[in-house]
């Protein structure tokens, strides 16, 4: 059973996942590395590389998918260099979903930021056009399907200070608040489209108890 984990920037998913592993050390969660970013760079390119070769060879009939996100830049309005950073980080996405649900099929899995962030990568530095969060989760049906959907919903102003006092490698401190705007309005529109393509959606806040979100999570799967 696969749970991804989405949210605004800011939100604490970094945070919730690290304390759900360290209260429950067996569950799978699988993240994106922040520590291969920081000790190398080519660390990072090896490590899309294998995830790149994985989606040509493992993963043939999901091109469909590597097309419709590329049909998903023209909502970015950002740098070449930024379209192609959201193409390659939508990929890896994929590749990781697929192989951890053949891998796992029988076992929880928790992902960080997985396909269900896509409509997030989309978010730029200045002003952003409509995301069709509808079309990118209707373009992924298939492949997200006995998938559930952990949102982690937060006050704007929450995210505003954690920006600012952080930073974002996307954007610059004047366009932070518009940034933290883009967030909230796009959690609120995947907590009523999610319903449609996601299994089950579990709402938390930065209030939950790490015990009773796996609690939950555990229920939910024994009665599926």
């Amino acid at each position: 059973m696969i749970i991804e984990i989405t949210g605004a920037s800011g939100s604490g998913k970094t945070t919730l996942l690290k304390k759900i592993s360290n209260t429950f050390p067996e569950l799978i969660i699988v993240t994106d590395t922040d520590d291969i970013k920081e000790k190398s760079k080519w660390l990072e390119v090896l490590n899309f590389i294998k995830w790149g070769l994985y989606f040509i060879f493992s993963c043939p009939m999901y091109w469909k998918y590597f097309i419709s996100l590329f049909s998903y830049m023209k909502f970015m309005e950002d740098t070449l260099f930024n379209k192609l950073n959201m193409l390659r980080n939508s990929i890896k996405k994929i590749s990781i979903y697929v192989f951890y649900k053949r891998k796992y099929a029988d076992s929880l899995v928790i992902i960080d930021e997985g396909i269900s962030h896509v409509p997030y990568n989309l978010i730029t530095t200045a002003s952003s056009r409509s995301i069709p969060i509808e079309k990118i989760y209707s373009g992924f049906k298939d492949l997200i399907t006995d998938t559930s959907l952990l949102i982690l919903d937060v006050p704007l102003s929450v995210i505003v200070e954690r920006l600012l006092k952080r930073g974002h490698n996307r954007i610059n401190i004047k366009n932070i608040e518009r940034f933290a705007e883009e967030n909230n309005r796009i959690t609120k529109e995947i907590k009523i489209i999610g319903k449609k393509y996601f299994n089950k959606i579990f709402l938390i806040d930065e209030k939950s108890s790490v015990r009773e979100i796996v609690k939950n999570i555990i229920e939910y799967k024994k009665h599926i």
